[in-house]
C-alpha cells in the first residue's frame, strides 16, 4: 500500500497546482534535506510531500476531518482520511513565520527514524498560520488509555478481544507483555541514531489494533516535539534548559543538570512501572492507581524521580507477592529498578535493555515501517 502515496509522485509537474521550491518556505525544507526525490516521495496531495496552500487552492487540500484525537498548549491532533488512508494531522498554529522552522525539527527526526514502532512521517503543509503535520497511523488510543481500557471489564477491548480458550491469555494483556521489549528496541533504535527524546510518558506512546485475526496490537514511540537530534553521543550530554514532563522526568533534568540519553531510559522506567502495575492488577485491585496515590501522598511533588523510596517500596511488595510475580519477566524484574537510578551513569544503556529484553518483543520489530492500510469505517 505505500505504492498508494507514491502513485502520484509520477504526475509530471505541469499537473501540478503549483511549482515545488516556489518560496523560502519549500527552500528552508530542501536546506534540510526534506524534500525526497520524485521516485521516493509520500505524494499524499498531489503537489509532493511539503506543500504550501492558498486561499486560492486551500480547496484542494484532500483531507477529510473525522475527529480530534488530542490537543495541547501548542497543536491539536486529529483523524484525518485522505482518500484511502487515516492519517493522524498535528496542526500547529505558528504565531510568527519564524516559529514554523522552530516545528520542523520534529519533522527531521521523524524522517531519519523509520522503525517498525515509531509514527511515520507522511508530508506537511502550510495554510494561513497553520502547520500540518501528517502521521500514520492514526492511532485509537495512547498507552495511558490503552491500559486504563484493559483495567475496564466493560472496554471494546475486554468486549471484542477476549479469547475463546480460557487458558490462552487475553491478546491485550498479552500485547502490554511485548510491549517492553518492542519500546526497548524502539529506543535503542533511536539512541543509535543520536536522537534524545526527552519526553517519554505514556501518552506519547500510541496504540493500535492490528487488521488481523489474532486480535493483535502495536505500540509506537510518538510526539518528538522537544527531541534533539546529536552528531555523537558524547555531544547529547547537555545542561541548557529545556522543557518536560515533570511526572516522568530523570532527576538530573528536574534540576536542570547535564543529561544525556540516560534520562530517557529512566523516563521508559517509570512507563514500565505503570504497564508492569497494570499487569498484576485484578479486579477492582488497580495497583497503576495505588501507585500514583503512594507517590502523591509521600510528596508535595508526586513525580517518580521525587519518590524514589516510596516507588522501590511498591515494586518490593509486587516481587515479594509468588502470585503476582509470576505474572512478570524475571529480566523486567531485574533492570527495571536499574533503569529509574538516581545516578545516570548507573542506569543501563537502551542497547543493553534490547538484548535483554529480546524475549519479549514482537515479531514486527525489524519489519521497519509497514505499509499503509485503507482505513476501515470509525
Amino acid at each position: 500500500m505505500d505504492s498508494y502515496f507514491r502513485q502520484l509522485s509520477s504526475y509530471p509537474l505541469k499537473e501540478r497546482t503549483q511549482p515545488l521550491f516556489s518560496s523560502e518556505w519549500f527552500e528552508q525544507l530542501k536546506s534540510r534535506g526534506l524534500i525526497p526525490r520524485p521516485e521516493d516521495e509520500l505524494d499524499w496531495s498531489g503537489n509532493g510531500q511539503h506543500v504550501e496552500y492558498t486561499a486560492i487552492t486551500e480547496k484542494e487540500i484532500p483531507l477529510v476531518f473525522e475527529k480530534t484525537l488530542g490537543s495541547s498548549a501548542t497543536a491539536v491532533v486529529d483523524s484525518v482520511r485522505c482518500r484511502r488512508i487515516r492519517l493522524a494531522r498535528k496542526k500547529i498554529r505558528c504565531r510568527r513565520p519564524l516559529s514554523r522552522l522552530d516545528y520542523l525539527a520534529e519533522v527531521e527526526h521523524l524522517q531519519r527514524l523509520q522503525h517498525a514502532h515509531v509514527v511515520r512521517v507522511v508530508g506537511t503543509y502550510t495554510w494561513k498560520k497553520d502547520l500540518g503535520i501528517l502521521l500514520y497511523p492514526a492511532a485509537p488510543w495512547n498507552l495511558d488509555e490503552f491500559m486504563d481500557e484493559l483495567m475496564d471489564e466493560d472496554s471494546m477491548i475486554n468486549t471484542d478481544a477476549l479469547i475463546m480458550d480460557e487458558q490462552q491469555e487475553h491478546s491485550g494483556i498479552h500485547a502490554l507483555r511485548t510491549f517492553f521489549g518492542c519500546l526497548a528496541r524502539a529506543l535503542a533504535f533511536i539512541h543509535h541514531k543520536n536522537v534524545k527524546h526527552m519526553d517519554i510518558k505514556p501518552k506519547n506512546i500510541l496504540v493500535r489494533p492490528l487488521s488481523n485475526p489474532k486480535g493483535e496490537y502495536k505500540v509506537y514511540i510518538a510526539d518528538f516535539g522537544i527531541a534533539r537530534a546529536y552528531k555523537s553521543a558524547q555531544d547529547a550530554e547537555t545542561n541548557s534548559p529545556t522543557s518536560f514532563t515533570r511526572t516522568y522526568a530523570a532527576p538530573e533534568v528536574a534540576s536542570q543538570d547535564t543529561r544525556g540519553f540516560s534520562a530517557d531510559m529512566f523516563s521508559l522506567g517509570c512507563v514500565f512501572l505503570e504497564m508492569m502495575a497494570t499487569l498484576v492488577s485484578k479486579g477492582r485491585h488497580n495497583e497503576r492507581q495505588r501507585l500514583a496515590h503512594m507517590r502523591t501522598v509521600s510528596s508535595r511533588d508526586s513525580s517518580y524521580q521525587a519518590n524514589l523510596d516510596t516507588v522501590e517500596a511498591w515494586f518490593d511488595g509486587i516481587v515479594g507477592d509468588d502470585e503476582k510475580r509470576q505474572l512478570l519477566s524475571e529480566d523486567l524484574l531485574s533492570l527495571l529498578p536499574k533503569m529509574i537510578e538516581h545516578e545516570p551513569q548507573k542506569r543501563p544503556s537502551a542497547a543493553e535493555l534490547d538484548q535483554a529484553f529480546e524475549e519479549l518483543r514482537c515479531g514486527f520489530c525489524d519489519d521497519g515501517p509497514e505499509p499503509f492500510e485503507a482505513a476501515s469505517e470509525l
